[in-house]
């Protein structure tokens, strides 16, 4: 895609960019209203509405494949799996997440209904890094398992599913070398 989304951050192409640890995320939003929801740890049966013309099971494929990077003609990251980037805290499994709770001799609460974010178990570190080039062509692909009558995308008119991969690092403004500079205390 040659244009950055508004949640994006595009690299000049007079900067470099030291990824060492990545996200990988999903999210159903509204198109035109990105950064509007919460992006999900794992396929999150809350966020993503049933009956919206695809199956919330089959969104596992994404947490099922394998992350590779690509910098211009160099892999540098191949058949990383994508199972890493999977979090669903135990609070959050098995019940209906979307249900009204009541704990014994207390108030009714509202069960989680979004992604736990921490900010510590879903991320990831990369080895080894990547090293993105702003002058360069820097192409993450996610390789999913595929099924007859699998259904990953929404089709409500308005609505999509899409897949976030969030890197985490270091820019280096106005250098765009192939190699990662030298860093000095």
């Amino acid at each position: 895609r040659s244009t950055a989304l508004p949640t994006e951050t595009a690299l000049k192409t007079t900067d470099s960019f030291l990824a060492i640890a990545a996200e990988l995320l999903l999210i159903n939003e509204e198109t035109g209203r990105g950064g509007s929801r919460l992006a999900q740890t794992y396929p999150n049966a809350a966020h993503f509405a049933a009956g919206a013309g695809f199956d919330v099971e089959d969104l596992e494929a994404f947490y099922n494949g394998k992350l590779t990077f690509r910098q211009d003609q160099d892999v540098f990251i191949e058949d990383f799996p994508t199972r890493n980037f999977r979090d669903a805290p135990s609070a959050q499994q098995g019940d209906p997440l979307s249900a009204t709770v009541a704990p014994p001799a207390a108030p009714v609460v509202q069960a989680r209904t979004a992604s736990e974010q921490n900010y510590t178990r879903n991320v990831v570190e990369l080895i080894p890094y990547a090293f993105l080039r702003g002058e360069g062509t820097s192409e993450f692909t996610v390789e999913i398992p595929s099924f007859v009558g699998q259904s990953i995308q929404d089709t409500t008119v308005g609505r999509q599913n899409r897949l976030i991969l969030v890197l985490h690092g270091l820019t280096f403004k106005g250098y765009n070398g192939k190699y990662i500079p030298e860093l000095r205390g």
